[in-house]
């Protein structure tokens, strides 16, 4: 299974060790799925995991691991160009999942994201969706 994960996912997995997007990237890091993404992701995950507002919430070298852990483990592709949305940095997440072929988005983005439910034959799914669908024996510990 090919998987995007969007950035508010990976931020809430730093967040949130008992919700499901923490569960999610453990599983990744346990072969549980191929996880994808894109230079232009790391570069914005590296940018919001610095915003002040965050910090009292993150651990910096947690942080720190899985910005290395997707620079040497996920999958890297260019993404394509798309205009889904307003937002140009939901069109990169877009675009490379697009140019993965992923299977799924996950994503918390309501409003831009996830209403547009399928693209071609990209899902768009919450956190809670995917862990449903890889069952809690691959997420659990």
């Amino acid at each position: 299974m090919k998987i995007v994960l969007d950035t508010n996912i990976l931020v809430s997995a730093l967040i949130s060790r008992s919700a499901p997007p923490h569960q999610i990237f453990e599983a990744w890091k346990r072969d549980a799925f191929e996880l994808y993404s894109c230079e232009g992701q790391l570069i914005e995950l590296r940018r919001v995991l610095n915003y002040p507002k965050l910090k009292p919430y993150l651990n910096s070298d947690d942080a720190a691991l899985m910005v290395d852990e997707l620079t040497l483990r996920a999958q890297l592709v260019r993404p394509r160009i798309v205009s889904f949305s307003q937002d140009p940095d939901d069109n990169v997440i877009i675009g490379c999942a697009l140019a993965a072929s992923a299977d799924f988005l996950v994503t918390g983005d309501k409003r831009d994201i996830l209403m547009l439910g399928t693209i071609e034959t990209l899902r768009c799914v919450t956190a809670r969706d995917l862990a449903e669908r890889l069952g809690s024996t691959k997420l659990c510990h």
